[in-house]
């Protein structure tokens, strides 16, 4: 362990840049359930706007990541966009561990092509950022600033070149000045992670109260784990989407078979892809298949589930993805019972009538509200 600013001088190198601190960096311990534009930060020259309000993630096209609306106990508070630039600020806070964590993404002014290049755009954004700090610790809004540990790395992409990454885990004491004038000091831990990607530098900087101890900090690598199933999630979802038109195409091929294997292992994975999670009756009736045809069950919720993920990888809505969920369905139970003509199931029948009538989604919804449990 080493007091931070002993090592800053060599660091003062940075050209300047958005900030990643700012004037209210203890976490805020006040997440909502959904957010609420009074719960936006008031910040003059700082325009935040909410995630959308249909409950899909929100979209950095130049990048191409997707931040949902939750992500474990976290909510997606709002977005913050630098003016005059294509930088943003994206925000998350966990009310149960009163904890904040803040993702910047900027354009780099050099696009980095190659390791050498992308890991001195890294120290160039690590010199910022303990430039900032150092600055801070000067004007008195930090005391103890310490590096507890520094790490190096990489983060594997799809059929691309790993990006490198690297980490900065730090304590600090926060001093303020309550409203009747007392001094009030908050211990933190503070967490830093840079990598580069699609010629933007990427900085996630959590933020937690030291008395969360190792609760918080487990919490904090979970969170981080997320996060980078997010920043593969680009490189993953170029090789999904042909998947599951190679799927959808003909799913009882082998190539059919390998790519739904592939789709199921991503959708297990990704944080960014709203699944439909089968429930009775459907896995009832599911269940009650495969004790007909050996194997007809899996084959009928693989298809429930990649029929619902092609429509949420879309951008369509939950409506739009029970019903195309439905319409899979019934195409892969239908090629069954071309196999099997001894094959039947009325619940499945019943459904297939739904398609046809064009009420797929309604009728089926009806349904699982119906099987679902009932609260005391």
């Amino acid at each position: 362990m080493r007091l931070l600013h002993f090592c800053l001088p060599a660091l003062l190198l940075a050209t300047g840049g958005p900030c990643v601190f700012a004037a209210d960096e203890t976490p805020a311990g006040s997440a909502a359930e959904s957010p609420d534009p009074a719960t936006l930060p008031n910040e003059p020259g700082r325009d935040w706007t909410l995630p959308p309000a249909d409950g899909s993630p929100w979209l950095q096209q130049a990048t191409g990541m997707r931040f949902p609306l939750h992500l474990l106990s976290y909510t997606l508070i709002g977005i913050m966009k630098y003016p005059d630039s294509e930088d943003v600020l994206v925000r998350y806070e966990s009310l149960s561990q009163r904890a904040r964590a803040d993702i910047f993404i900027f354009k780099l002014a050099n696009s980095p092509k190659d390791a050498a290049s992308k890991k001195e755009a890294l120290q160039e954004g690590l010199s910022q950022v303990f430039t900032q700090l150092a600055q801070m610790h000067r004007e008195g809004i930090y005391e103890d600033v310490k590096e507890d540990r520094s790490l190096s790395g990489s983060i594997p992409l799809w059929k691309e070149d790993a990006i490198p990454l690297i980490v900065r885990e730090m304590s600090a004491t926060r001093v303020d000045k309550a409203p009747n004038g007392v001094t009030v000091k908050s211990p933190l831990k503070l967490w830093l992670g840079l990598t580069v990607m699609a010629d933007h530098l990427i900085t996630i900087r959590h933020l937690r109260p030291s008395s969360t101890g190792k609760e918080g900090e487990d919490d904090m690598k979970r969170f981080f784990d997320h996060l980078m199933e997010i920043i593969k999630d680009p490189s993953l979802r170029a090789e999904i989407v042909p998947a599951i038109n190679t799927y959808l195409q003909d799913p009882f091929s082998e190539a059919g078979h390998e790519s739904a294997n592939l789709i199921v292992e991503y959708l297990d994975e990704s944080p960014t892809v709203s699944i439909l999670r089968p429930a009775a009756p459907v896995t009832t009736w599911t269940e009650e298949a495969e004790k007909t045809v050996q194997g007809s069950g899996s084959q009928l919720l693989r298809a429930y589930v990649i029929g619902g993920a092609s429509a949420a990888l879309q951008g369509k809505d939950a409506n739009t993805a029970l019903t195309t969920a439905a319409q899979q369905m019934v195409r892969v139970y239908l090629k069954m019972k071309e196999k099997y003509p001894a094959f039947s199931h009325p619940g499945l029948d019943q459904l297939t009538d739904a398609v046809e009538r064009g009420d797929a989604s309604t009728w089926l919804r009806k349904q699982i509200e119906e099987k679902a449990p009932q609260k005391p």
